[in-house]
């Protein structure tokens, strides 16, 4: 059977809609037959492919389709079916409720806190890049110290976006199993940048050392 819907959401009271769905049923053939008659036809494929895709209303699994009627349209007009004013005039009388006030606050409180969690690791990283780079100084040419701190601020965030991700994630399934440590991740990426600067700054006394060795 294919099924064309007709969703009306109606101006209920005062702040309020009502929500209703007309399913109009007729069977394939008859809709193909019918569009043969219009005077711009769409392409038949188009018409096997809505019958493939519709979905009926299923008021048992979902609450919000509860205001659903089926009519057989096979017949011809059905525009004087008193069943359709019943069905308006239901969605009228039970009107949509608003999202509960909770709900909402519930929702403001975690956007909040994460952006808190966000701005704290941020803090903390440029901390930790002001020491390192602090600690570089003296030691390292400055070309180096410019490109280490591009690197690690890249790697800042790096970090702050992967910790937007799983505030995210443990937003919409907090059962889920997944931790994510801030310093941790960017204490191993400092010092996986900084390694080729260290040992380059150590050679020249290495080889200092291995001189005297010799002699």
């Amino acid at each position: 059977m294919q099924c064309f819907p007709c969703v009306f959401i109606i101006p209920s009271f005062p702040d309020s809609l009502g929500f209703c769905q007309l399913y109009l049923q007729c069977s394939t053939e008859s809709c193909l037959q019918r569009n043969k008659g219009r005077q711009i036809p769409v392409m038949d494929k188009t018409i096997l492919l809505m019958e493939r895709k519709i979905e009926k209303p299923n008021p048992e699994k979902n609450t919000w389709e509860e205001n659903s009627l089926f009519l057989d349209s096979s017949g011809g007009d059905i525009a004087d079916d008193t069943r359709i004013n019943d069905l308006l005039s239901g969605a009228l009388e039970t009107p949509m409720q608003p999202l509960d006030d909770d709900d909402n606050e519930r929702e403001r409180d975690r956007e909040i806190c994460a952006a808190s969690l966000v701005h704290q690791a941020d803090q903390s990283l440029r901390r930790l890049i002001s020491e390192t780079m602090h600690k570089l100084k003296g030691s390292s040419a400055s070309q180096d110290i410019k490109r280490i701190s591009q690197e690690l601020q890249c790697v800042k965030s790096k970090a702050l976006e992967q910790l937007r991700e799983h505030i995210t994630v443990q937003t919409v399934l907090p059962d889920k199993d997944r931790s994510f440590d801030v310093q941790s991740y960017f204490t191993e990426e400092k010092e996986r940048i900084l390694q080729p600067f260290l040992c380059q700054s150590q050679k020249p006394w290495m080889d200092c050392q291995k001189s005297s060795a010799i002699s």
